[in-house]
């Protein structure tokens, strides 16, 4: 097959080299196998500019000729005038610049005949050139997701933007091709982003840059219309418009008529572009009798990102920028006004229809998971396979065979292609993108995060998921002595091929529960059966259940899951919780912080501590004065930012002198720098500690909601310290027994049913041999009894260097498996009790998770609060008067 890298020639914006670097990336690409014969194309100025990058393969080089240079040099033209026009003309296929180009074409085709044509951008001469020839094309371009999203690329045999695939296609068509598997927010969050909700905790949690959240405080409304470039050929080429005037003189009048606050962004290079600062500044001015309802960010300000502008809108207005696709993401209706790489015939309302009401939330909600799922899970390619020859010589096949096999049958080409390349996507996300990885190159966790879904199936974990047999796995890596994969996998198969081999299996690993064996097979129990003797013979043959949360499996099967459980224990000591170092001066701090803590806390003899952490200063004489509740010395241990903590610490020790300090990198918010103080807790024996902290962020269709935080942190403290009666009645459970080893706020115990795992529950079935739990209590703030929670450190090794830099992501993080494993391990060692926000009501010893959202929760909380004191408000008025 004879493939053709062909890099623009034209002057873009009166520039020749203006696609250098996709001839760059172009390059190692010609290396292809013996399947491919390459040659790549460019103008003499970008080929003398690349000279030290290509000189390996100066055989693969098409060189321009004199006729083709003096065709580029002709429409080399003033740009803003003549130039852009004739780009525009080029781009459609029309005009004598499209007749003139494809002469080009043709003079290259004479010297090597390419059965494969690959460009970037959108080329209307190269549409015409292959019409009537048996050439596929393969259109490139930037995928329209960016880091900190997936870095995706673009590679489409119908062309790019709104000419791709997908404006060929219907809702109707994206289910059939995905086989009504759509992927949800959460997936495409933590498996598809580099950096999940793309901005540090920090940006999260305090006001935008500017005076931005003050602007917008009181509005109901707020769409967010993201500009494009004035002269991107997009605009022009695939919208009704010609200007950014017509844009926003279109939309913001329309939005404004709803009730509408529209936050406008220029495009960040404008900067760079004098004539495009002047189209936005005259679009501006024809804003000015709107200008109450529009916040115009200027490129030179200090600006929010367009994630968090996304989060804080309702609504995305956007021509075609990638910015559309992205709002997908937060699951944000978009109204898209143009065509788009990512827009499918009939899937987004238009402003009209959606300003109208006419807009079916659900049915839009389930359209763009199909999307996604055909988009993030096969359509688009990783940025990284320009760096993989083989993947990319593989993509070409398809694409090429696919196209000459269905020719404009879209649908027909987009199924084959997604079914083809789907899996490998998977595979890809499964090997760092599921990871939840929340900065580039930095694993939190090395397993899925999301349970790859298998059409056909629920992609529930079940007889498909070797997770479960983790804990067994474990244990019979220690008995077999086997320290590899290779070398346990032959025992494991030995083993099985015996009856005594099987016992040893099923006891050493602890797969088989006498009690519950006998009690779920009663037919076992009335012969008088030994259990084991009963599994090894006939049980493991039946495909019995050996015991509670093990499926009943096959010999085969059985060695499929230890073995695929083994290989994860394995993976898991070398990398799933790798080290994520400190910089000198943060270990060197830590290090003192921790030995002074300790040594603090060996001259006390208290039985209760306090782990408090103070972020927000502003929060920490509230947290003080709570404290006053604890009937009994204490031992406080203050968790503070590492950076600007002076005050706090000076607030604490006023009140508390004898209290400890613990400095910590920004690692694992409120959760890092309490596992690493874990070990210090375990040797005290408390009877019971306290974990606190000044909680204030809560995010509700990804906008900061602080009264909402503000009514949670009420709430916990009203639960934990609401009084000395109630801090003595915890402490007393406490002491009455060892079943009790944690009591936390009730309306704030979930499910794991309903909030589950992120990482599948592959750290709850390396720490605990009781794989499932019922809830947890978010937000982390409890009451503990410290020895519960030995296998966090013992199996685990966790500390504050298991987490990366903190991301701000809101969810999905390993910190949040984490807090998931704090009640999965208080229910593993005894119960959780559930303490009531009335701290004159009982603690509840069967505490039920919340049967509905915690966001409905809290926001109904804050109804009745707002109620009562309206009520109480007019109570005290009518008395006044």
């Amino acid at each position: 097959m004879r493939v053709l890298f062909y890099v623009e020639p034209h002057p873009i914006r009166n520039v020749f080299t203006h696609f250098k670097d996709v001839a760059q990336s172009f390059a190692p690409l010609l290396e292809t196998g013996p399947r491919l014969d390459t040659r790549i194309y460019a103008n003499a100025a970008t080929f003398d500019l690349l000279k030290d990058a290509l000189t390996t393969a100066d055989l693969r080089l098409i060189r321009s000729t004199k006729e083709d240079e003096a065709i580029f040099s002709r429409y080399n033209v003033p740009w803003v005038g003549q130039g852009f026009p004739h780009w525009l003309n080029l781009m459609a296929g029309t005009g004598q610049i499209a007749k003139d180009y494809e002469a080009v074409l043709e003079r290259i085709w004479r010297r090597f005949p390419f059965d494969v044509i690959i460009h970037w951008g959108e080329n209307g001469a190269v549409t015409n050139f292959i019409k009537d020839r048996e050439i596929t094309r393969i259109g490139m371009e930037l995928g329209c997701t960016r880091p900190p999203f997936f870095d995706s690329l673009v590679m489409d045999p119908y062309g790019t933007n709104g000419s791709g695939i997908v404006p060929k296609l219907t809702v109707a068509d994206l289910r059939e091709i995905v086989e009504d598997v759509p992927m949800s927010r959460a997936e495409a969050m933590l498996a598809y982003s580099q950096n999940i909700e793309a901005m540090p905790y920090e940006l999260q949690v305090a006001p935008m840059p500017g005076d931005l959240l003050a602007r917008v405080a009181g509005v109901e409304k707020l769409a967010f219309l993201p500009l494009q470039l004035f002269d991107d050929a997009n605009l022009l080429r695939f919208s009704p418009y010609q200007s950014l005037r017509d844009v926003v003189l279109d939309a913001v009048p329309k939005l404004a008529a709803a009730g509408y606050t529209t936050i406008i962004t220029p495009h960040p290079a404008t900067k760079h572009r004098p004539q495009g600062a002047m189209a936005e500044s005259v679009a501006k001015v024809e804003l000015r009798q709107w200008a109450d309802q529009v916040i115009w960010l200027e490129p030179g300000e200090t600006r929010p990102s367009n994630p968090q502008l996304i989060s804080l809108a309702d609504l995305t207005v956007t021509v075609n920028s990638s910015v559309g696709f992205e709002a997908l993401y937060f699951d944000k209706p978009v109204v898209v006004l143009g065509d788009a790489i990512y827009k499918p015939r009939d899937l987004f309302p238009t402003l009209d229809e959606f300003l109208a009401g006419r807009f079916d939330r659900e049915a839009y909600l389930d359209g763009i998971g199909l999307l996604r799922r055909f988009f993030l899970g096969g359509y688009l390619q990783s940025a990284k396979i320009r760096s993989d020859i083989s993947s990319f010589e593989r993509r070409i096949g398809i694409i090429d065979r696919l196209y000459r096999q269905h020719g404009d049958d879209a649908a027909a080409v987009a199924k084959g292609f997604w079914r083809i390349t789907s899996a490998s996507t998977q595979r890809y996300a499964e090997s760092w993108a599921f990871s939840g990885q929340s900065i580039a190159g930095q694993q939190e966790f090395g397993t899925p995060v999301i349970a790859p879904v298998v059409p056909g199936t629920t992609g529930q974990a079940g007889d498909q998921d070797s997770t479960a047999w983790v804990p067994a796995a474990r244990r019979l890596l220690t008995h077999s002595g086997k320290s590899d994969i290779e070398g346990f996998s032959t025992w494991l198969r030995g083993a099985l091929a015996t009856p005594e081999g099987v016992a040893t299996i099923a006891s050493e690993g602890q797969i088989l529960d006498p009690a519950f064996y006998l009690d779920k097979y009663p037919d076992v129990k009335a012969v008088g059966a030994a259990p084991l003797a009963h599994y090894r013979s006939r049980g493991l043959i039946e495909r019995r259940v050996p015991r509670k949360r093990l499926p009943g499996v096959s010999k085969e099967r059985l060695e499929e899951h230890l073995t695929a459980a083994a290989r994860l224990v394995l993976d898991t000591t070398s990398g799933i919780l790798p080290e994520h170092a400190l910089t000198p001066s943060e270990a060197a701090r830590r290090k003192a912080d921790l030995g002074a803590i300790r040594q603090g806390l060996a001259r006390s003899s208290s039985r209760v501590a306090v782990v408090a952490h103070l972020y927000y200063r502003d929060l920490v004489p509230e947290l003080l004065s709570r404290l006053e509740a604890i009937p009994e010395a204490f031992d406080l241990i203050v968790t503070l930012p590492d950076w600007g903590s002076r005050r706090i610490e000076a607030m604490v020790r006023e009140a508390y002198p004898q209290a400890q300090f613990y400095h910590a990198a920004n690692r694992g918010r409120d959760i890092g720098p309490f596992v690493d103080l874990l070990p210090t807790l375990l040797d005290k024996a408390y009877d019971a500690v306290l974990k606190i902290q000044t909680k204030r962020g809560y995010y509700l269709a990804g906008r900061l909601r602080p009264e909402l935080g503000d009514l949670w942190r009420d709430e916990a403290f009203a639960a934990l310290l609401g009084s000395r009666e109630r801090v003595s009645e915890i402490l007393a459970a406490f002491r009455r027994g060892p079943d009790v080893t944690m009591v936390g706020p009730e309306p704030h115990y979930l499910g794991l049913v309903q909030y589950p795992y992120h990482d599948r529950g592959v750290l709850a079935h390396m720490a605990f041999d009781e794989a499932e739990a019922e809830g947890f209590f978010a937000g982390t703030m409890f009451w503990v009894r410290p020895a519960c929670l030995r296998p966090l450190v013992a199996s685990l090794g966790l500390s504050m260097t298991s987490f990366a830099a903190e991301t701000g992501a809101n969810d999905g993080a390993l910190a949040h498996v984490v807090e998931r494993l704090f009640g999965h391990a208080a229910e593993v060692a005894g119960k959780p009790l559930g303490a009531p926000i009335d701290p004159e009501a009982p603690l509840n010893h069967a505490p039920q998770p919340l049967a509905v959202k915690m966001h409905d929760r809290i926001e109904q909380a804050l109804r009745e609060q707002q109620e009562t004191q309206i009520a109480q408000a007019k109570s005290r008025d009518a008395l006044t008067w």
